[in-house]
C-alpha cells in the first residue's frame, strides 16, 4: 500500500519528496573516516576509528566491539543521546561484519548539527483510545525526539564506514523519516485520501505519528548477483495501525531509494575529482 501523492504548498514538496541532501565525504583528521550528511537544514557529522586496541573489560573474543557516542548541539550527552547512540549500535551491528576483526574496538562518533529533540516539549500531548476519544498523555523522549535528525545521524555514519574502508559491510545503510499530521489539524497539502503521511518531515508535520526506517542495499540483501534491499531497522510512534504502518514503509521505500541513488552520484563524483587532482609527479 502507498501514500498518495500530495503537493506540500508551504514547502513546494510533494508528500513522497525528500528534501534537498548534501553530504561532504572525509575532512576530519585523527579518524579513519568521517562524513557529513544533510537533509535541508538537519544534519549530523559522524566519524570512524578502528580496529584500534580495545580495553579489557569490553573485549570481545569472537568480534569487534562496536562503540557509539551520540553527542548533542549544544551541552553534554544526556539519556537522549544514550538512547540515540544504544538505536545506532543496534543497527551497525547488523551491517558490519564485526567478526573479521576480533579482540579490537570500532569506535563512531556522531554529532548532531540539528537540536534532537523538537519543540514538541512545550506542546500538548494526545493519544486516541479505543472507543475514539482522545485524552491527554504523558511525554516520552521518543515521542518528541527529531526523526529526520535520527535518519540524517543514520546516513552521516554509514558515509563515514564507506569513507573508512576500514570494516566490511553487509551493505550501504540508507534511512529516512515519515511523519504522519494530525488529522485535525488544517493541512498544507491537497489530498485524494487522508492518510497524512509525508517523507522527511519538517517540525509540525508529525505530530500525529512519527517513524525512522533503515534500509540495506547491497548484494546480500537481492538474489543471485542482482543488489538488493532490506528494511533491517524501524522506530515509530504512532503509526501501528494496520493501515498506516504499511504505506510509511512503502513511502520510506521510495525515500531509501532516492537516499541511495544519491549516495552513488555524489560518491562517483568525488572519485572523479580525486582521479583528476595532479599528482606529485605531475607537478
Amino acid at each position: 500500500m502507498s501514500a498518495a501523492i500530495r503537493p506540500r504548498t508551504s514547502t513546494k514538496r510533494t508528500s513522497d519528496e525528500l528534501r534537498p541532501m548534501s553530504m561532504e565525504w572525509g575532512g576530519l583528521s585523527r579518524v579513519d573516516g568521517s562524513a557529513r550528511f544533510a537533509f535541508g537544514a538537519t544534519s549530523a557529522v559522524a566519524s570512524v576509528s578502528g580496529p584500534i586496541e580495545v580495553r579489557l573489560n569490553v573485549e570481545l573474543p569472537s568480534k569487534a566491539t562496536l562503540e557509539v557516542n551520540v553527542r548533542p548541539l549544544i551541552g553534554l550527552s544526556a539519556t537522549p543521546e544514550k538512547h540515540y547512540a544504544k538505536q545506532v549500535r543496534d543497527v551497525f551491528e547488523q551491517i558490519l561484519i564485526l567478526s573479521q576483526h576480533p579482540r579490537t574496538l570500532v569506535q563512531l562518533v556522531v554529532q548532531a548539527l540539528s537540536p534532537i529533540s523538537t519543540s514538541q516539549w512545550n506542546r500538548p500531548s494526545y493519544s486516541t483510545t479505543p472507543d475514539g476519544s482522545v485524552v491527554h498523555s504523558s511525554k516520552r523522549a521518543a515521542d518528541v525526539a527529531n526523526p529526520t535528525l535520527i535518519a540524517a545521524m543514520l546516513n552521516a555514519a554509514s558515509l563515514a564506514f564507506l569513507n573508512a574502508s576500514s570494516i566490511s559491510m553487509k551493505g550501504t545503510l540508507c534511512a529516512v523519516a515519515v511523519g504522519k499530521t494530525r488529522s485535525s489539524s488544517p493541512s498544507t497539502r491537497s489530498s485524494v485520501d487522508d492518510s497524512g503521511l509525508v517523507l522527511d518531515p519538517t517540525e509540525g508535520e508529525f505530530e500525529d505519528g512519527w517513524g525512522v526506517f533503515a534500509f540495506a542495499f547491497g548484494q546480500a540483501f537481492g538474489s543471485g548477483n542482482t543488489a538488493g534491499s532490506e528494511l533491517v531497522w524501524v522506530d515509530c510512534v504512532g503509526l501501528g495501525d494496520g493501515t498506516s504502518y504499511p504505506a510509511a514503509v512503502s513511502l520510506a521505500q521510495k525515500g531509501a531509494n532516492d537516499i541511495a541513488r544519491y549516495f552513488r552520484e555524489e560518491l562517483r563524483r568525488a572519485e572523479r575529482v580525486e582521479t583528476t587532482k595532479p599528482t606529485t609527479m605531475d607537478v
